[in-house]
């Protein structure tokens, strides 16, 4: 205490003194006196303390905080007041007054350390004045999030965050359940709740600036990390703040993209006919899907898929493979994608690796009222049989319709035709009355055999009333796009059958059929529009109208509708798009359709053919001619060479007399040239310029033999063979267990076979226990052809005497301890050498792991595993265990121990 302030207080004291002297004469009188004093002022400090805590409990509501102060001041003056009287006159009660007075005024009203009950108003005084504050931060937050400062935001954020995990501990202080509970309610849990709900968005927010500065520090780890958490967060933002953090999301995810090195991340079959390739960043679009060239850039033991699609982030390419695909699932193949770029124009790595194809994925049903038919989907094909369901041994699965089975339906064999396969991925039936249905499917499978769990589908019927009408009509050049309101089907119009559109300009027509189709449903056509345009005009512009008599499968008729447009005449000569070899043929593809009906080449038509060796030898063969053919390709290699845009291709064969005398192409690289002229669009735009084409042979074609067997044990139970020479290209076919023999015996199941280097060397890993015991073994090979048709030798058929040792690992079998510091592991077979440092192997004692640097091992016995320790001692009371995790040891084959944990 100062000194000014223990002069007030002796003068108060004295004060008070004399004044009660004055009016006590008497001894007695003042011990009444100081008695009541000190009973009014231990009441005062009740009062205080009833002035908060009676307001909560009896209202639910704060008192005004200038009451509580004012009561709260009144007791402090009081208990001041009253300690002087009593060390003035308190007489033989002078302790007992004062530690009463201490005890009451330390509960209700102030104690410099209180603790739980105690210091009850200057508690909650420091309490309600912190809520206070932390309420006012909430505003403040609440005012950032309405005017969307971000910035603002996130710091008052962090801020609450603070004050709500290591200072709002003061409001739990507070001495009375209710006011305690009224000041969480009222301030914290207000706060917590404002603080919590942008929890996502100031996550993004410190996210994105994460992964900017991991990137910066070649952090590329801690940025994924941090990318990973803003994929998660984004989609939770708020609405205040979506806009800004989307734009900020992106800058950090395109910064973490740009630094990465592109490549193909995994791999997948998810069914009988598709494989979904996953790249760590975005690629183009027009290197990733799309076109004939596009698909070869993905190939799955040397066969192309028949579609690819990329998705809306451009990260995930999903590919369709045609029917041959369902005989190589439950095998190795060779995988490979190659000449992809990312959304940079960076090359993508070159993938390549054994792909284990399976499907386990049973499929799925959905069922849609496409009018007036009903339309059951699968998530994938399903067997068929005739013209049903197929399902187990070539029976049919049943259908039914509410309840009665049915056989009335069609089925569609696959969303695309190109796709080439023979599974059912959707039916129809036709002919239900308005109202619900159920659809019962019950013993259908998919390619692979995985049953179509039974299903019940509900559907609601109506009756369609509804016209098909044209949405819009725009012309493209001399083509005129139309788009319907729904699907039309064949009709007859102005007399022309199996017709979908009749358009006119008053005088010509032309019509649109399924040809012209360009989406899947039958809902936009793209129509040759050239017959509106006047002989010798090179464009028009008149109205266009689409005539009435569309018709919608339920037989709704459109009308008429009528748009001004103008149609240009195509004057372009078509242009070539990409050059390829393959199956002995060049293909040219252009960016248009090109002439039909003749020939674009006839016979002795000269290529000028320049060639250019692996040994960079250049050759000149100004005698190559082309012997004419049908020029379109086909482009899906399904056999079909009607699907739209194969007549954007060019196919030049290589025949006996063609190119360097051969008729196989030797490796190199090539440039030929077709003359001016020789091509023309449907237009009949010719080309004017001499065009070159220039591609690449990667391997030289001119095998002509029978192919040699070298068989090697690479390590137990790990084959390899090498069919022919160096160069050779066997067929996926190859990679068949039942196509190896060891013994005469074909290579047990569940052996992981699959090319490695190359197309000629193919790696066998046999399952564990394969081979038991060491020895001399035939292995042969058999059925085995290269990509141009040649076979095997006799003596590969014979086989190949190859010195084999088992690959049985060996087990551990008991763990004894032989002295205070050795321990014998026990295994099942005899042990090779140890490596000069044995891993994989730990010791625990009671619980704990044995300092390794504290182990030392031997082989003893053959068959134990000797264990010793330096300093570690163990007792026969001892709990040990040891763990066996990736070893090193091995027996004296090479087959490691297998992983166990063993106990004494």
């Amino acid at each position: 205490m100062d000194k000014k302030k223990a002069v007030k207080l002796a003068t108060a004291s004295a004060v008070a003194a004399s004044a009660f002297v004055a009016a006590n004469p008497n001894a007695s009188e003042a011990a009444t006196n100081v008695a009541t004093v000190v009973s009014q002022a231990k009441a005062q400090f009740k009062k205080a303390y009833y002035t908060y805590s009676h307001t909560v409990t009896e209202t639910g509501e704060f008192p005004n905080i200038n009451d509580v102060y004012a009561e709260y001041n009144k007791a402090k003056k009081a208990y001041a007041d009253a300690v002087a009287l009593v060390n003035k006159a308190g007489g033989a009660k002078k302790d007992a007054y004062l530690a009463d007075l201490q005890k009451e005024y330390e509960t209700y009203v102030f104690k410099a350390n209180p603790k739980s009950g105690e210091a009850r108003v200057a508690t909650y005084i420091d309490a309600y004045n912190y809520a206070v504050k932390l309420d006012g931060l909430r505003q403040q937050l609440a005012d950032a999030v309405q005017a969307k400062d971000l910035a603002k935001a996130e710091e008052l954020y962090h801020k609450i965050s603070y004050e709500l995990k290591s200072r709002t501990v003061i409001l739990d202080r507070v001495y009375g359940q209710s006011t305690r509970d009224l000041l969480r309610t009222k301030f914290k849990a207000e706060a917590q709740k404002l603080r919590d709900s942008l929890i996502y968005d100031i996550t993004v927010a410190m996210k994105a600036r994460e992964v900017q500065d991991a990137v910066k520090a070649g952090n590329l780890d801690k940025a994924k990390a941090a990318v990973d958490k803003i994929n998660e967060y984004l989609p939770k933002v708020t609405d205040a703040f979506k806009a800004e953090l989307t734009e900020a999301a992106k800058k950090a995810l395109d910064a973490y993209e740009a630094a990465l090195t592109p490549k193909v991340e995994s791999v997948s079959a998810i069914n009988a006919k598709q494989v979904v390739v996953k790249f760590n960043k975005a690629v183009q679009a027009g290197t990733a899907t799309g076109g004939a060239q596009v698909v070869a850039n993905y190939s799955l033991d040397g066969t192309n898929p028949t579609r690819v699609e990329l998705s809306e982030d451009k990260k995930t390419a999903t590919l369709t493979f045609g029917a041959g695909f369902v005989s190589k699932l439950n095998k190795y193949v060779e995988f490979k994608v190659e000449n992809i770029k990312d959304a940079t124009g960076k090359d993508v790595t070159k993938y390549q690796a054994p792909l284990f194809l399976e499907d386990k994925q049973a499929p799925t049903a959905t069922v849609e009222y496409k009018a007036p038919n009903v339309v059951v989907s699968f998530s994938e094909p399903l067997k068929k049989q005739g013209t049903e369901l197929g399902s187990v041994s070539g029976s049919t699965a049943t259908v039914s319709v509410d309840g009665v089975p049915t056989t009335s339906y069609t089925i569609t064999d696959d969303n695309t035709a190109s796709d080439a396969l023979t599974g059912a991925s959707k039916i129809t039936l036709s002919g239900l009355t308005p109202g619900e249905h159920t659809i019962t499917i019950v013993g259908a499978q998919d390619l692979a055999g995985n049953f179509l769990p039974d299903v019940t589908l509900k559907v609601n019927v109506s009756e369609d009333k509804t016209a098909p009408q044209v949405v819009s009509m725009t012309a493209e050049g001399s083509k005129i796009r139309v788009k319907l309101s729904e699907p039309v089907v064949d009709t007859t119009l102005n007399g022309q059958a199996n017709k979908r559109l009749w358009l006119t300009d008053g005088t010509n027509n032309v019509y649109a059929t399924s040809a012209e189709q360009v989406d899947t449903e039958g809902k936009e056509y793209l129509v040759d529009a050239s017959a509106f345009i006047p002989a010798g005009n090179n464009f028009v512009t008149k109205e266009i109208t689409v005539k009435a008599g569309s018709k919608d499968a339920s037989g709704n008729t459109s009308s008429d509708f009528k748009q001004t447009l103008t149609i240009t005449k195509d004057e372009t000569a078509p242009k070539v798009v990409s050059t390829s070899y393959k199956d002995d043929k060049i293909i040219v593809k252009f960016d248009e359709p090109i002439a039909a009906g003749t020939s674009p080449l006839t016979t002795g038509t000269d290529l000028n053919v320049r060639y250019t060796d692996t040994d960079g030898v250049v050759k000149v063969d100004n005698a190559a001619t082309y012997s004419p053919v049908a020029y379109v390709y086909d482009a899906n290699n399904d056999g079909d060479t009607t699907d739209a845009g194969e007549n954007q291709y060019l196919v030049i064969p290589v025949t006996d007399t063609d190119f360097v005398a051969s008729s196989k192409l030797k490796a190199g690289s090539y440039e030929v040239t077709l003359p001016a002229g020789v091509v023309k669009d449907v237009y009949n735009n010719s080309t004017t310029a001499p065009i070159k084409l220039t591609f690449t042979v990667a391997q030289d074609s001119t095998t002509s033999a029978t192919l040699g067997l070298s068989v090697t044990q690479v390590s137990p139970g790990v084959l390899e063979f090498v069919v022919g020479a160096a160069g050779t290209e066997l067929t996926s076919a190859a990679l068949d267990v039942n196509k190896f023999t060891i013994n005469g015996v074909a290579l047990p199941v569940g052996t992981k076979l699959y090319f490695f280097g190359d197309k000629h060397t193919i790696r066998a890993e046999l399952p564990e226990g394969a081979i038991t015991a060491n020895g001399i073994r035939t292995v042969a090979a058999r059925d085995i052809t290269d990509k141009y048709g040649n076979t095997l030798t006799q003596a590969a058929k014979d086989g190949v005497a190859v010195n084999l040792t088992e690959n049985v690992r060996p087990t551990a079998q008991k763990v004894e301890l032989a002295d205070n510091k050795t321990l014998y592991v026990t295994l099942s077979e005899k042990l090779g050498t140890l490596p000069a440092t044995v891993n994989g192997i730990k010791v625990k004692k009671n619980g704990s792991y044995v300092d390794a640097a504290d182990l030392t091992f031997a082989v003893v016995n053959n068959n134990q595993l000797k264990i010793t320790t330096t300093s570690t001692v163990f007792n026969l009371s001892d709990s040990i265990t040891v763990e066996i995790t990736g070893t090193n040891v091995a027996d004296a084959n090479g087959n490691l121990v297998k992983d166990a944990v063993i106990s004494k």
